[in-house]
């Protein structure tokens, strides 16, 4: 259930929206600061914003699109983008993308120490 009462249930219709990991990894590389790479995160979601108000707009099933979805680790500043936010329950698919996570923040963190 969302804050505005949007009750979300099996086979609703969502978009699902990510973040490339791989390009955010490249162009945080030169700030040295935790502070200066979730702002930079936080602009650049905040910047994409207006595409994907007008993607969901035009698309054909717009009616229908209950939300926007997204799993990330990144959490903070979400309800000033108009996001909310909320943990996996199902166990094995919290797991599932725990490991997942792993060698990107593995790599991440070799990249930004050197």
């Amino acid at each position: 259930m969302l804050s505005d009462g949007t009750k979300i249930q099996k086979n609703d219709l969502l978009l699902k929206i990510h973040l490339h990991n791989i390009r955010l990894t490249r162009e945080l590389l030169h700030l040295n600061s935790e502070i200066k790479k979730g702002r930079y995160i936080y602009e650049q979601v905040k910047e994409g914003l207006p595409y994907i108000a007008n993607y969901l707009r035009n698309h054909e099933q717009f009616s229908e699109i209950k939300g926007i979805i997204g799993i990330t680790m990144l959490n903070k500043g979400c309800e000033q983008l108009g996001f909310e936010t909320f943990s996996i329950v199902n166990p094995f698919y919290k797991w599932f993308k725990t490991i997942a996570f792993i060698p990107m923040i593995v790599v991440s963190q070799l990249r930004f120490s050197s």
